[in-house]
C-alpha cells in the first residue's frame, strides 16, 4: 500500500523508521524491567546486609537516582516512538513530552485531546503513520 503512495526511496525510509521503532519500544521494556530489578536490589541489600546507616543510604539513592533516570529514559522513548491514533478522526500525532508525561495512562494507552478534532479520547500507539 506504501509503495502505490511514496517513491521507493521515500517508502524505504519509512520502513526503516517504522522498523527502528519497533526496536526502541522493545529497549523501552528491557530499560524498565532494568531499572525496576536494580531498585528491587538496592532495597534488599539496604534491608538486610548489616552495613552503617551511611552506606544504606547512599545505596538507596543510588538505586533512586539509577531508577528515576531510567523512567525518564523510557518514558522519552515511548513517546517519541510511533504516533498516537485518534479513534474519533483517525489523526496521527506525536504529543509533547510534558502531555505525554501528564495524561491518564493504560499500558501504551494513553487519555489526550486530539490536535486535529480537538476532542478527548483514548488513544493507542501505533507504529506505521499510513
Amino acid at each position: 500500500m506504501l509503495k502505490d503512495v511514496f517513491p521507493e526511496d521515500e517508502y524505504e525510509k519509512i520502513r526503516i523508521k517504522e522498523e527502528a521503532d519497533r526496536k526502541m519500544l522493545a529497549m523501552e521494556f528491557v530499560i524498565a524491567l532494568v531499572a525496576v530489578l536494580v531498585l528491587l536490589a538496592a532495597i534488599a541489600l539496604a534491608a538486610y546486609i548489616p552495613m552503617s546507616v551511611i552506606l544504606k543510604v547512599c545505596l538507596l539513592i543510588v538505586g533512586f537516582v539509577v531508577f528515576g533516570s531510567s523512567m525518564v529514559i523510557a518514558m522519552l522513548i515511548e513517546q517519541k516512538a510511533g504516533y498516537f491514533e485518534c479513534p474519533k478522526c483517525g489523526h496521527k500525532h506525536v504529543p509533547s513530552f510534558a502531555k505525554f508525561l501528564f495524561s491518564i495512562n493504560m499500558g501504551r494507552t494513553r487519555y489526550f485531546k486530539c490536535p486535529e478534532c480537538k476532542k478527548r479520547s483514548w488513544m493507542r500507539k501505533v507504529i506505521s503513520k499510513d
